[in-house]
């Protein structure tokens, strides 16, 4: 059901939706440009609000950690926009950044410094940043804090909103089959990386027919986030390659 509350995030989430890279795009920007280039290209393109404070001469934990936390304020961004009944719904969306950190984290094993620093800014404060420490101390199993996450954020929809809901509920339904297909087929090792690429995609140009469809809807705000989480894994395989192997090009 279309909600005219949603007005003012619906066009602001046009306007980014259509700086998004197409296929082409991507494949115009790659090439074999190292990585100097590759940034002074996407520079160019939709992809630059993800390159704040991202240098050629960046490591790859800063080039990861610079990503996260653009990521993170385009979701705090976007959580200011919405109608306020949604807020805590989509400010929840944050934490998902920093879960796998803070799994790592608390499953002991090599702790370099920069990872202290991170957990230390993502745990810190109120909102998000706490219900994220609540899972990492919640003792539950790396597998099962994602679960956790999720029945938090599902307890931030608003109750009376049961259309919405139903369509959230398909979301996650399909993003849960998808892990499962992805799971099933690396357990048999028949999942090549080109393939794992190809899937994302699919799941891409499938999430931005969802987007157009659910116009005006609560819908469409978590379709816009699940691309731009897309849209970064992208752009951060792209970087980070080029970061660890400087003279291969690609």
């Amino acid at each position: 059901m279309v909600d005219a509350g949603f007005g003012y995030v619906q066009a602001r989430l046009q306007a980014r939706h259509a700086e998004r890279l197409s296929e082409p795009d991507w494949a115009a920007l790659g090439g074999r440009a190292a990585l100097q280039a590759f940034i002074e290209r996407a520079r160019e393109t939709g992809l630059r609000r993800w390159l704040r404070g991202i240098s050629a001469v960046a490591a790859v934990h800063q080039i990861e950690q610079q990503l996260r936390h653009e990521s993170v304020a385009a979701v705090e961004r976007l959580a200011r926009w919405v109608p306020p009944r949604w807020r805590e719904a989509v400010e929840c969306c944050a934490a998902l950044v920093y879960l796998p950190l803070v799994q790592r984290l608390r499953a002991g094993g090599t702790r370099e410094a920069w990872m202290n620093d991170e957990a230390s800014f993502a745990l810190s404060g109120p909102g998000w940043r706490a219900r994220l420490a609540a899972l990492a101390d919640s003792g539950d199993p790396n597998a099962r804090r994602f679960e956790s996450w999720l029945a938090i954020w599902r307890s931030r929809w608003p109750p009376q909103e049961r259309a919405a809901r139903r369509r959230l509920d398909d979301v996650v339904a399909r993003l849960g089959g998808e892990a499962r297909t992805l799971a099933a087929l690396v357990d048999r090792k028949e999942l090549p990386a080109r393939e794992t690429w190809s899937r994302r995609r699919a799941l891409s140009d499938e999430f931005a027919r969802r987007f157009r469809a659910d116009l005006l809807t609560p819908a469409a705000v978590f379709d816009a986030l699940l691309l731009d989480a897309l849209e970064i894994e992208r752009l951060r395989a792209e970087l980070v390659s080029r970061a660890l192997y400087p003279g291969e090009g690609r």
